[in-house]
């Protein structure tokens, strides 16, 4: 370069998974703002145009690539997963010390193991966009390409709560950019106000055998912006002991009970259950009859209330976030008092429940809570909708709020809202040889089991009582929470 001619901008190629297109468009504006030549599919490609070439010669011809990671793009086939081998193979071309190839999660999730050696950014973590930005700056200085000191402020990157799109792998342009921008605008003020309404006009008390909430009146709810780090002091009062709701006056059990700490718990009554799904993926297969003896268990989820009145009492650690996916204070704002507590790991689970005198319930256990003797492969009966379970809203919802929509025994969010820890260690091929008579898992594993699927499914099939997840023990993520079990 001639001296006093001007640099060129930086150039930034971002994969990403089709699900996440509107989070990295607002990650793409960023970076123009910030004076870097992003490059973006539905940016950039005509109409026309041979979609795999032009992508293929961006990679080529980019100083840098950020890989956005999302629980889509980590799991997803198809040319998402191309893209990122290709920027794997360019950067082996280059020197140990050169960042070309930064991995950026713009939700809760674990970075592919492929990338792991590669330090990643929390795009939705307080001054993320100024790591990235720095790390760009130092891309740039190295290829001798331009990137200004601008007042492009820091701050949260929050992923969109839109529902999950489907397609081939591929992604689709967009032709009037103007109109989508307008679009984009109009969605987010109905969608916060509808948010807002939805939660205020949430009835102030929880249906019955629901634990108690902080009073609020009318809370106002602010959607995730930039906030300082400092975490408010707790507030939450714990819920009053109560005795059993029902007294037995011979020898049976009570169908409902309320445990020395004020939560409701329903009466598993001993007897067998078919478990498994021989129609199902191949870790729910086979089906196989097992035994249980009787147990309670919660019939809601653990609420942030609860779980507060646990570490109030010095026996359970906070929750890692105080946020939840979409609102930055959410554990600690009385508002949320009676929404279900996330982002508490397996241990953390199993603390809450020792502190109550009970523990998490074992996965045989959960399936029969959830599915009874009959079989049925969602837990009310029926089937799944939106206004029966919570997997379309983006967020959780208040603990019960689906009341027409009980498993067998009466408990609520069986499916939906948070999916849930459970004891056993995780074995794809253990029903196989499971013991018949309350089985409790393998003896040993790297992954615990959770169950019952989450505001963050995308499928009927992963909220059906059959269906098997797995986590690693030290995940605390935002649509994990979990509810307790005891014997009579």
């Amino acid at each position: 370069m001639m001296d006093g001619e001007e640099k060129r901008k930086l150039r930034v190629f971002l994969n990403y998974a089709s699900e996440d297109r509107e989070a990295v468009l607002k990650l793409y504006q960023r970076l123009v703002a910030a004076g870097i030549e992003a490059w973006l599919d539905i940016e950039k490609l005509l109409p026309g145009q041979k979609w795999r070439l032009k992508i293929d010669e961006a990679i080529a011809s980019s100083d840098a690539v950020i890989v956005c990671i999302s629980k889509h793009s980590i799991t997803k086939e198809g040319y998402v997963q191309k893209e990122i081998k290709d920027a794997l193979e360019k950067l082996a071309e280059k020197p140990d010390d050169a960042i070309y190839l930064i991995p950026a999660k713009i939700e809760e999730c674990e970075v592919p193991a492929r990338l792991s050696e590669l330090q990643w950014v929390d795009l939705f973590d307080e001054k993320s966009f100024d790591r990235l930005i720095q790390a760009l700056r130092l891309r740039a200085e190295r290829v001798n390409a331009s990137l200004p000191v601008t007042n492009e402020s820091a701050g949260t990157f929050t992923k969109p709560s839109s529902p999950p799109q489907v397609d081939d792998g591929r992604r689709t342009p967009i032709v009037f950019l103007g109109l989508t921008a307008v679009a984009l605008i109009i969605i987010s003020v109905i969608i916060s106000s509808f948010v807002q309404h939805w939660l205020t006009a949430a009835p102030a008390s929880p249906p019955a055998d629901s634990p108690s909430p902080v009073s609020v009146l009318s809370p106002t709810l602010t959607m995730i912006l930039p906030h300082p780090t400092s975490t408010p002091t707790l507030t939450f009062t714990p819920p009053p002991a109560s005795t059993p709701t029902l007294t037995p006056t011979s020898t049976a059990l009570p169908d409902r009970m309320v445990d020395e700490k004020g939560v409701a718990m329903a009466l598993i009554p001993a007897g067998e259950l078919t478990m498994g799904n021989n129609k199902g993926l191949s870790p729910e297969k086979p089906e196989h009859l097992v035994f249980l003896s009787a147990y309670y268990i919660d019939v809601y989820e653990v609420t942030n209330a609860s779980y507060a009145a646990c570490q109030t009492d010095g026996a359970c650690p906070p929750p890692t976030s105080n946020r939840s996916r979409t609102f930055f204070r959410y554990y600690s704002d009385p508002a949320f008092a009676n929404f279900p507590v996330v982002y508490v790991n397996w241990e953390m689970a199993q603390a809450y429940c020792s502190w109550r005198m009970a523990r998490l319930p074992t996965e045989a256990e959960w399936e029969k809570a959830a599915r009874g003797a009959d079989q049925r492969l969602f837990p009310n009966g029926a089937g799944m909708s939106c206004t029966l379970a919570n997997y379309c809203r983006g967020d959780t919802t208040p603990a019960g709020r689906y009341q027409e929509s009980p498993s067998p025994y009466g408990l609520y969010d069986m499916a939906g809202n948070v999916a849930e820890w459970v004891a056993d260690w995780y074995s794809a091929g253990y029903y196989g040889a499971s013991s018949p008579e309350n089985p409790t898992g393998p003896a040993a594993g790297q992954l615990r089991v959770v169950r019952g699927g989450s505001f963050n499914s995308s499928a009927h099939t992963e909220l059906q009582t059959t269906a098997r997840a797995a986590l690693r023990p030290d995940s605390a993520l935002d649509y994990v929470g979990f509810r307790c079990v005891r014997e009579p």
